[in-house]
């Protein structure tokens, strides 16, 4: 959910998040609760980072999918630089970078503005012909 606007905007098909999800579902619910687990309450060193290598286009470009790795933030700066520094060529010099526990903590609280708002709403309605 919250990895596939961020790889949309990068500009991965939409067949490449899909086919992400699908053949990684096992990896990818594991990130996510580490992420969640990270995202209570602020920000930390242990925010879980998912860093995406490799292409982000489908059908006659390329079969394969992307690389899913994940960190814990404090652990950017050295993982950024072992990836900007290989010399494999099979691994291009680029990579999508995401805080998902921040992601996540963002998506918490809109989702809580907006059930509150909601809550407050239906109570006035139903207080209003009570006064």
């Amino acid at each position: 959910m919250s990895m596939g606007p961020p790889l949309l905007e990068a500009g991965a098909s939409p067949a490449v998040v899909l086919a992400m999800v699908k053949g990684r579902e096992d990896r990818l619910r594991k990130i996510f609760r580490d992420a969640q687990d990270a995202a209570d309450p602020d920000q930390g060193p242990n925010d879980v980072i998912v860093c995406m290598i490799g292409t982000l286009m489908s059908g006659e470009w390329s079969n394969a999918l992307p690389a899913v790795d994940a960190f814990p933030l404090r652990k950017l700066n050295d993982q950024m630089r072992l990836l900007m520094k290989s010399d494999d060529p099979r691994l291009p010099a680029r990579a999508i970078v995401l805080n998902l526990s921040q992601a996540l903590r963002r998506f918490h609280t809109a989702l809580a503005s907006s059930f509150l708002d909601e809550a407050l709403s239906e109570r006035r309605k139903l207080t209003k012909g009570k006064r």
